[in-house]
């Protein structure tokens, strides 16, 4: 079991620099976990490359359609921690919910994200894609 963040469901659908490394962590894994938020950061996530022109809409949205074809359990946050969390390790809300529910579930989390990859060490086994 993992918990993994937006940054590594975003690198699968195209050539990125961690594309094998998520492609093969998803596949690899008995399972996945996530808080709810997360297919809302993906979808932000498409919509951010298609603004800057990277994807089109159909790129995007079939993107989406593959993504969620990928079993994730999503599991509910505890608000209150996730809000110490962010200000403690001064990341986002978002961010944070990612670590506490890594740490409820006593596992590790991965991320494509430096900066969160930094502060989720201080409270989470935390693994970047970069580095499997």
């Amino acid at each position: 079991m993992v918990v993994i963040d937006a940054s590594v469901l975003l690198q699968i659908p195209f050539e990125e620099e961690f594309t094998e490394q998520a492609r093969s962590l998803v596949r690899d894994v008995d399972s996945i976990e996530a808080p709810h938020l997360l297919w809302y950061e993906v979808g932000n996530g498409l919509i951010r490359l298609y603004r800057r022109k990277l994807i089109d809409r159909r790129e995007a949205e079939e993107s989406l359609r593959r993504l969620m074809q990928i079993p994730i359990r999503l599991i509910e946050a505890d608000k209150i921690q996730t809000l110490r969390s962010a200000l403690d390790l001064q990341i986002t809300f978002y961010d944070a919910a990612y670590i506490d529910v890594a740490s409820k579930l006593g596992t590790e989390f991965y991320t494509a994200d430096n900066l969160l990859y930094e502060r989720a060490l201080k409270r989470v086994k935390t693994i970047h894609l970069g580095i499997i």
